[in-house]
């Protein structure tokens, strides 16, 4: 499978249900979980990537070993027990693969067991979580919050039953936590099944996307009976962007003022770089359309993402970093910001085309729309020395060299260059031996600035790249 040294995105194969539910908000349930009901537990840890603890100092060795959250929960909040859980630290995370597929039953599904050595509640003790559950490992819907042990219930999160969780700290690091310095935030046990397991053996929910939005919520133009009808659809704002300034009409004008929220299928994480394109739709005229953006992860708490290509607003196209003020984000709220008086009489603000994630998902993918359900095969699969392609200049002006280096076996590689609305710009198939380096000269002098995208797929993996052209 091909690595990057750069900023790297792998493309999603992208399962979910086909109506759209809210999330289900934070749940918090103290009650112990029915015996008896599953056997599901944890089964292997896919990722760690620890905080630190309450000081700033870094977790002891003993509190991370991620084997002790796999089988069965200890349940033991006892002091002085042995060390049976994995500590998140403060801002840390943990995706946990289960030794089954936890169905949505009647109630709470799964309970998600903490371990903090005292009786003490949640509001001496707040070491927190958010929860978010996938089908493959890679595109993850919201469950919920918890405070210490707490059950959730996967009715409303549009998956029918999970195989994956992924679980991020939220505890808040300005709390006494009993005075304790190195408090090192919530401490996964284990987690158990509450609820009967899956029959299926595939992703059952398969016509979500992973990449843009497929729906909306509150569409709110500002003076709407001043905007041609048929500028006023909101699906026109929602699935890949059409990048077409001219006939026919395919986005959504907001009005001076006006907004819109986007719902995006599958929870996007913040990752480094930009993370989302925006296209928007000015005609022939150089217009300053210029929007706001929020994001919300479960549509509760909504977070301003000032981080855009041209600072607090964007204006036109452009791209939208995180940039660490929001973890993840589900939902899009655009809103216009444009001054009215630069504008004509038949003006009406902002146009949204679509919006599309450039900063990939945490997807495992060779391309195959089973890969996903076959997970433990293909990480059995991957060579122990993988290969890697790399771009350098990256950002360039004119053109950037591809490097694309063997792995510890021979394959063949084919890559495709695309921009950011999906057309097609070049492609090749490669044969690359065993540590072999091949080399190819990307000419992009007669291409307009921007981001491009650098698909490269082989027998152990899909991988594609981000290239940015000034």
């Amino acid at each position: 499978m091909i690595q990057a040294n750069l900023t790297k995105l792998c493309v999603a194969v992208a399962f979910s249900s086909a109506v759209f539910i809210s999330p289900n908000e934070a749940i918090a349930q103290t009650n112990p979980p029915n015996p008896g009901t599953c056997e599901i537990s944890i089964s292997n840890v896919i990722s760690y990537n620890p905080g630190k603890c309450r000081d700033g100092s870094l977790i002891p060795a003993t509190f991370t070993n991620t084997t002790r959250c796999i089988g069965v929960p200890q349940n033991n909040d006892s002091p002085g027990v042995d060390v049976n859980y994995v500590s998140l630290g403060f801002g840390g995370e943990i995706v946990v693969q289960l030794s089954g597929r936890v169905a949505d039953g009647t109630g709470a599904d799964l309970r998600i067991v903490e371990t903090t050595l005292t009786t003490t509640n949640c509001s001496r003790i707040p070491e927190k979580v958010e929860v978010f559950g996938s089908q493959d490992g890679c595109n993850f819907v919201c469950l919920g919050s918890l405070c210490q042990d707490g059950n959730l219930d996967l009715s409303g999160s549009g998956l029918e039953w999970i195989r994956f969780v992924k679980l991020h700290d939220i505890s808040p690091v300005t709390h006494p936590f009993n005075n304790d310095l190195v408090a090192n935030g919530f401490d996964l046990d284990g987690i158990t099944c509450l609820s009967g397991a899956a029959a299926s053996t595939l992703p059952v929910n398969s016509i979500f996307t992973a990449m843009n939005p497929r729906t909306y919520l509150n569409y709110l133009p500002a003076n709407p009976t001043s905007i041609p009808l048929a500028r006023r659809n909101p699906m026109l704002a929602t699935g890949a962007p059409e990048n077409n300034n001219g006939s026919p009409i395919t986005f959504t004008s907001l009005g001076f003022g006006g907004e819109i929220t986007l719902v995006f299928d599958y929870l996007v994480f913040d990752k480094e770089g930009p993370d989302l394109q925006v296209i928007e739709t000015s005609g022939s005229g150089n217009y300053p359309e210029k929007a706001e953006f929020y994001g919300s992860s479960c549509g509760n708490n909504w977070v301003l993402l000032n981080i855009t290509q041209d600072g607090n607003v964007l204006e036109q196209d452009g791209w939208i970093d995180f940039g660490g003020t929001l973890y993840s984000l589900k939902y899009l709220r655009i809103i216009d910001r444009s001054k009215r008086t630069q504008f004509s009489g038949a003006a009406d603000g902002y146009d949204v085309d679509g919006v599309t994630v450039i900063n990939g998902s945490n997807c495992l993918s060779t391309g195959s729309n089973t890969i996903n359900a076959r997970y433990e095969e293909v990480l059995s699969n991957i060579p122990d020395e993988a290969g890697k392609a790399e771009m350098f200049p990256n950002p360039f002006s004119t053109s950037t060299a591809l490097t694309f280096t063997g792995g510890s076996v021979d394959e063949v590689l084919s890559y495709r260059v695309t921009n950011i609305a999906g057309q097609q710009i070049g492609s090749e198939t490669i044969s690359i031996a065993a540590g072999e380096m091949i080399q190819r000269n990307l000419d992009l002098s007669t291409y307009p600035a921007g981001i491009y995208l650098l698909e490269v797929s082989g027998e152990f993996g899909r991988e594609v790249y981000k290239l940015m052209k000034n």
